[in-house]
């Protein structure tokens, strides 16, 4: 029994597992609140739906407030009558929104901005609140099969980092690692993790972020800004974080083609937005290490309180960059030649098989184990044999 029950236990842990099924917020419900605007730092007005989807806003504290769709594109309906320019009547009401769309909302020219309003007033001491709506078309999936989806995780502290180009000065101009032009970053230092991918085909294998958390800033009205929201992927046959350029097979800051893509279809559809990395490289087989970092430049110690490196354009909190320290994490998908390209990762430690000391289990190191001389593993063993039976002879004494 046992035995079992340790079997069913590992099955349920498996089947929790965050890469078998992702956490998708409701893409098609929203609140707005005249009151307090859109929200204080770098704050998204993007909001990405699904073709077919229908975003209901639920809208308080909004009478008199004027909502007009710069694109006139009929796909509003304030409770319920359609409408491309309308003011709102009442503190409660609903807006529909079925489409792509620039939604402006300005206040009544009587209106004094409360002290709860988060956004910063334009130039003319007019405050405003945007909603822009987009679709997302359709992902192609890359050539080949699908071999690999993980979650890789950043968590809250003590990463560790590397460096590139300028430490102390903020250049106009980005750094290209590898000097390769799809490899944008911005000059010092990064945190980064790294993994190990087993290959075991020659051939084409496409690296990908779909979906990271806390969610993308750019998918979500009203979502915080995180640096896992512009991620960097990288491929190194072997990876030095004094080396960063070198042994470098590929890599990606924003992928080509595109404001949004989906993946999968329905409430747990992924978007992806342009932002997020996606590479081809080819490969032969061998072991791999996948490097995953930002494009803003956070060193160790600035990413455990929640703020960007010297060097970045959203140094010293500016545009109100600054971020609660929290566990962040790119879902990640690999397509290869076919279903077989990669060895199995066992125990989803991120170690493939073929490099991992302990395949079955994520809790042991892999450190190497220093020699013993034989002679002495042998006396070692008979100690331990000797030692054994009196304990045994002596706990379980014969019954009478």
């Amino acid at each position: 029994m046992k035995t079992v029950s340790l079997i069913v236990t590992a099955f349920a842990i498996a089947m929790a597992h965050p890469l078998l099924a992702q956490t998708v917020p409701s893409r098609e419900t929203l609140t707005i609140d005249c009151n307090i605007g859109e929200g204080a730092g770098v704050i998204g007005d993007d909001h990405a739906l699904m073709p077919g989807e229908t975003l209901t806003v639920t809208l308080l504290n909004c009478n008199g407030w004027n909502i007009d769709d710069q694109d006139a594109g009929n796909v509003m309906m304030l409770n319920g009558t359609a409408t491309n320019n309308s003011d709102i009547s009442g503190d409660n009401a609903t807006l529909a929104v079925t489409g792509a769309s620039d939604i402006d909302f300005d206040p009544p020219a009587n209106w004094t901005m409360p002290d709860t309003f988060l956004e910063p007033p334009d130039p003319d001491d007019n405050a405003d609140i945007d909603l822009d709506v987009y679709l997302a078309a359709p992902a192609t999936n890359p050539a080949g099969s699908l071999v690999l989806e993980r979650e890789l995780v950043f968590p809250v502290s003590n990463l560790p980092q590397f460096t590139v180009g300028s430490t102390t000065t903020n250049e106009a101009d980005d750094y290209l690692l590898g000097e390769d032009s799809d490899c944008n970053m911005e000059n010092g230092h990064h945190v980064y993790q790294q993994f190990s991918i087993g290959i075991t085909e020659t051939g084409s294998y496409s690296f990908l972020v779909p979906w990271v958390t806390p969610v993308d800033e750019d998918l979500y009205w009203g979502s915080a800004y995180y640096p896992s929201q512009d991620f960097f992927l990288a491929l190194y046959s072997s990876f030095n974080k004094d080396a960063p350029n070198s042994n470098l097979l590929g890599c990606n800051d924003d992928r080509a083609g595109g404001f949004y893509l989906s993946f999968g279809s329905g409430n747990a559809a992924l978007i992806m937005d342009d932002q997020q990395p996606w590479m081809t490289v080819n490969l032969d087989p061998g072991t791999y290490t996948l490097v995953l970092t930002t494009f803003r430049s956070i060193s160790s110690e600035s990413h455990n309180i929640g703020y960007f490196s010297s060097t970045s354009d959203y140094a010293d909190g500016a545009y109100g960059s600054n971020w609660s320290p929290t566990t962040m994490s790119a879902f990640f998908k690999l397509w290869g030649p076919s279903s077989s390209s990669i060895f199995p990762d066992s125990d989803d430690d991120g170690v493939p098989d073929n490099s991992d000391a302990y395949p079955q289990d994520a809790t042991r190191s892999v450190a190497p184990v220093p020699a013993v001389p034989m002679p002495f593993l042998i006396m070692l063993s008979l100690g331990f044999m000797v030692t054994g039976s009196w304990w045994l002879t002596w706990r379980n004494p014969k019954r009478r």
